[in-house]
């Protein structure tokens, strides 16, 4: 879990008087770790141990979730909070839930205490690392609850746990056959709650909350309100602090791109932005470096390539395989087993490539991506901007790319008007647009392409100008009238 960028008015202050403090940390020799003193999360009188979880971290400052959450918590109140994807929720709730146990002195391996439900194996587990991470010298065992995987063992973790993290069926499963007990839960954080709604999760987190004392502090985290989350909440809350910390548009430090293109040269166009891509990646990071509150070491970027359907996702993946080096690849029809190798190569920077349909565009954290591309294009606005929501994280700056064709473009500027960016129209240079489709041919899978990354010195790789192609045409006189519909094109 990564803190993006703060640009909150009320923390403006804030930020000028860490200036100084950034300055200091800066001096420190790579050996010696910045004392805590240096931490803007100092304000909230952290137990010693949850400050060596920041700082192993390297969580530096609160975002403004994390600002107008962690004193509601703290006290205890039942909160309903809506932010943006990538704004922090999981340090929001997670550090006040650690403190309270601290606090208490709480039991360090059950009963449990806390329950943390969430929409997805993937989400799920990686709120079990952060937990894992910023608790590790508190001693509490956090264990995971997810579908997908072997019963026995989470059985086993869960009676040994202090913190829960679930998704509802299998939890719910657990709970029917008397093996996880819910009687002493004083906490329940519900995370990514309009994702549950859209999985149909909502009779059983109804069933799941029946198992859980009415004395607790609960706490509701959304991107988004439909009627029937906000009546859930409304329900299992007691007078509530409601925070709303979203934004109406996408991430303002990503920069819109189309690249209008017929459907049959796809694939094609494909090929030729990914060379410039993965260098620019590169280019990025290495001027940036590595912000200093991320936990990652390796220093190149990384690109996700979103499309609407396995099959598709299936065929680029082989489609790149060995060109770009490893190719990771996320869809539904994976084992939890291999999801989780997939998301690891992308971690460690063993794959710089993922293509995935709509299973990681929320949620899933890869704080070195830079690039987005929408091999296909998303359905609706939401869906736009949880997918661009996967770069420009942790201070970065990042690039959401479109492959369209022409009969999609007018849908795409309506998104474009709701969505409140502006979104740039590029041309690839020496790329043929129009390649009738019959010279298409079938391209070699098997063609190998080394792309090793150059030196840092190496002046190869660099971006022209004007960007990945020429220079981008902005000026548009007219609003289009059509909307996407918001139905899903595909199975995922």
């Amino acid at each position: 879990m990564t803190t993006p960028e703060i640009n909150a008015d009320e923390l403006e202050k804030a930020t000028e008087a860490e200036t100084t403090i950034e300055a200091e940390v800066e001096t420190d020799t790579e050996t010696e770790q910045p004392s805590y003193e240096q931490f803007y999360f100092d304000q909230f009188s952290f137990d010693q141990r949850i400050r060596s979880g920041l700082v192993a971290c390297k969580f530096t400052r609160p975002t403004p979730v994390q600002q107008a959450v962690i004193p509601a918590l703290l006290k205890r109140q039942d909160t309903i909070a809506l932010a943006n994807t990538g704004t922090g929720k999981t340090a929001a709730f997670l550090l006040p839930l650690l403190q309270h146990l601290a606090a208490e002195d709480a039991l360090k391996r059950g009963p449990i205490r806390a329950l943390i439900l969430a929409p997805t194996r993937e989400l799920a587990l990686q709120i079990q690392k952060t937990c894992i991470d910023l608790g590790q010298q508190t001693g509490f065992r956090c264990g995971a609850v997810y579908g997908g995987a072997g019963a026995t063992p989470q059985k086993k973790a869960a009676a040994a746990s202090t913190i829960i993290v679930a998704t509802p069926g299998r939890l719910l499963d657990f709970i029917n056959q008397k093996e996880i007990r819910l009687g002493g839960v004083d906490t329940l954080i519900i995370d990514e709650a309009d994702r549950m709604f859209d999985l149909g999760f909502l009779p059983e987190i109804t069933k799941i909350l029946d198992h859980i004392p009415s004395k607790r502090t609960t706490a509701f985290f959304s991107a988004t309100m439909p009627k029937p989350i906000e009546h859930l909440a409304c329900t299992y809350t007691k007078d509530p602090t409601v925070i709303d910390v979203r934004t109406d548009e996408a991430k303002p430090d990503i920069s819109h791109e189309i690249y209008t293109v017929a459907p049959h040269l796809k694939k094609k166009l494909l090929l030729a932005l990914m060379p410039l891509l993965l260098n620019d990646s590169d280019e990025l990071v290495h001027k940036q470096k590595r912000a200093e509150h991320s936990p990652h070491s390796k220093e190149d970027g990384g690109v996700i390539i979103f499309t609407n359907t396995k099959e598709t996702c299936r065929e680029i993946e082989r489609f790149l395989s060995g060109r770009f080096g490893d190719v990771a690849a996320l869809h539904s029809d994976l084992s939890q087993s291999k999801r989780n190798k997939m998301l690891a190569k992308m971690q460690s920077g063993e794959a710089r490539v993922l293509v995935a349909t709509d299973l990681v565009a929320r949620g899933i954290d890869l704080d070195h991506i830079t690039h987005i591309v929408q091999f296909d294009a998303p359905s609706h606005s939401d869906m736009y901007i949880h997918r661009v929501g996967r770069t420009a994280r942790a201070y970065r700056k990042g690039t959401a790319i479109t492959l369209i064709g022409e009969k999609d473009l007018m849908e795409m500027l309506q998104m474009e008007q709701e969505i409140g960016k502006a979104f740039s129209m590029r041309k690839l240079g020496n790329f043929n647009y129009n390649e009738p489709a019959g010279n298409n041919i079938n391209i070699d899978y098997r063609h190998k392409t080394s792309l090793r990354r150059k030196p840092q010195g190496s002046s190869q790789g660099k971006k022209s100008t004007g960007g990945h192609g020429s220079k981008p045409s902005s000026s548009r006189s007219s609003k289009p009238s059509n909307s996407r519909s918001s139905k899903p094109r595909g199975k995922r």
